[in-house]
């Protein structure tokens, strides 16, 4: 499926995750709570999924949607080392 984006990319993923009972939380949390969580979860992936894959941050991009779902871009195209993927 194309994205629109231009340049060509190997070695790509999209990670979505949401929190489950999310609902319940935001009920339960003040909204500066919720802001406060959402951003240390954020800065926690993101961190942890450099630590993993060995690469700095211009590879990877954290974005908090909202409603408990995160996103993680992993762009590792330019990582010396890795086979491409198939996409052209």
């Amino acid at each position: 499926m194309e994205a629109g984006i231009a340049g060509k990319y190997f070695n790509s993923a999209v990670i979505c995750m949401f929190m489950e009972n999310w609902a319940e939380r935001e009920r339960q949390w003040t909204p500066l709570e919720v802001e406060q969580y959402s951003h240390h979860f954020r800065h926690r992936l993101l961190e942890r999924t450099e630590e993993l894959l060995g690469t700095e941050s211009e590879f990877t991009e954290v974005v908090y949607l909202g409603a408990g779902i995160f996103c993680c871009f992993l762009d590792l195209s330019g990582t010396a080392g890795l086979q491409p993927c198939s996409r052209g």
